[in-house]
């Protein structure tokens, strides 16, 4: 057997206990302790009273002794959370079964027959002692698996709450505190398809500051991105609705996604963002910084996905800007096809463009092309007053 062991005898005999102390000592146990009486074993072990449970390897135990016995005392001994896997032999000089018995429904682990047999007593404390190591190793390996399966628990759990500060963070535009065009494009994707769900409209603002490269011309990059920033604060004001999305769109672009929102609502909220950058008067070489806003509210329709909603947006903001910018255009649909200007049902700045839907290509394709050839226009004016290198 291992060295170091510990064994606590109990005997009223008192010879007994100290005939067998070398003996115990010779065969590893180099702490051996004992009491004469039951009482007095359970107070040393701290069963009784407030001693400290000494640490045990395992317990020899007198069946019969004066007062409690030893029947009630392993009972009481095994009840302690100290001893719970700490065998305890009985010994007895009476072999009755039924006492046996007790004994073994109180917790002893084996009994040794008087007057002790030593090779005996050492044999069977030796089987008793390797059966409490193995098990007190199987429980030290099952509480090592508890504790690393809650460590792993706990280090997955604060794995997902990363993960999910990194999407946030990936979502995010930091400098203007709004999500970024691509977590932006994934929630038009994900509103268009339980827009066509429920049937139900859903609307799209497109924001674009108005002569933005001059004002970084003139001022510089970082007020220019100063200005950006109070252009998105003006917009998370406007934008109120728990549903609703405002986004970095582009360089000097916002966007707002606006679920279950008809094109008049649209158009009511994009009035309040030109407004609310307007009324800001962040100066610039022109007066103030404002802008040119595209709204558009289309209800899914079979073979339509959002970049059609995103195209109708654009097209309203292409066209606000051509205006003059600092006016809002709206997209509608129309059965006739026609196109008109707002009438008083719209806020005084907002522009009405209603589109055919049967025919949602061609339209589009024709008004890209004189964007673009009003963007040409533009450049080529420029040029020509600037004296600037058209290349």
């Amino acid at each position: 057997m291992n060295k170091d062991m510990s064994i606590f005898l109990v005997d009223d005999a008192e010879d007994l206990c100290l005939s067998l102390k070398p003996v115990l000592e010779a065969e590893g146990f180099s702490d051996v302790r004992y009491a004469t009486s039951a009482a007095a074993a359970l107070a040393a072990l701290g069963v009784t009273g407030d001693r400290v449970p000494p640490a045990l390897d395992a317990v020899l135990l007198d069946i019969g002794m004066p007062g409690m016995d030893g029947v009630e005392a392993c009972r009481r001994i095994k009840a302690h959370a100290a001893f719970a896997h700490v065998p305890v032999l009985m010994l007895t000089a009476r072999k009755e079964t039924e006492l046996l018995e007790d004994a073994y429904r109180a917790g002893a682990a084996d009994y040794i027959t008087k007057p002790v047999n030593v090779p005996e007593l050492l044999a069977r404390l030796r089987v008793a002692v390797a059966r409490k190591r193995e098990l007190d190793a199987h429980r030290a390996r099952e509480h090592n698996l508890e504790e690393s399966a809650r460590l792993l628990q706990r280090a997955n759990q604060d794995l997902v709450r990363v993960n999910k500060g990194l999407q946030g963070l990936a979502a995010l535009d930091e400098v203007m505190g709004l999500v970024n065009r691509r977590h932006f494009r994934r929630c038009l994707d994900q509103e268009w398809l339980r827009a066509a769900r429920n049937v139900a409209p859903l609307g799209l603002i497109l924001a674009g500051v108005d002569a933005f490269e001059a004002y970084v011309a003139a001022n510089g990059l970082p007020l220019g991105d100063a200005c950006l920033r109070q252009v998105a604060a003006s917009l998370k004001e406007d934008v109120r609705r728990p549903g609703d999305l405002a986004a970095r769109f582009g360089d000097a672009e916002f966007a707002v996604l606006l679920p279950n929102t008809t094109p008049e609502g649209a158009a009511a909220v994009a009035e309040m963002v030109r407004q609310g950058v307007e009324v800001r008067q962040l100066p610039n070489d022109h007066g103030r910084v404002t802008v040119s806003v595209g709204a558009a509210s289309l209800i899914p329709r079979k073979g339509w996905d959002a970049a059609a909603l995103a195209s109708a947006a654009e097209q309203s903001l292409e066209e606000a800007r051509a205006g003059g910018g600092n006016r809002v255009r709206l997209y509608q649909e129309a059965s006739n096809g026609s196109r008109h200007r707002a009438d008083a049902a719209h806020p005084p700045a907002a522009d009405v463009w209603q589109a055919n839907p049967a025919a949602p290509l061609e339209e589009s394709i024709l008004l890209r092309a004189r964007n673009v050839r009003q963007r040409i226009e533009r450049r080529v004016d420029q040029v020509l007053k600037n004296g600037d290198d058209p290349r």
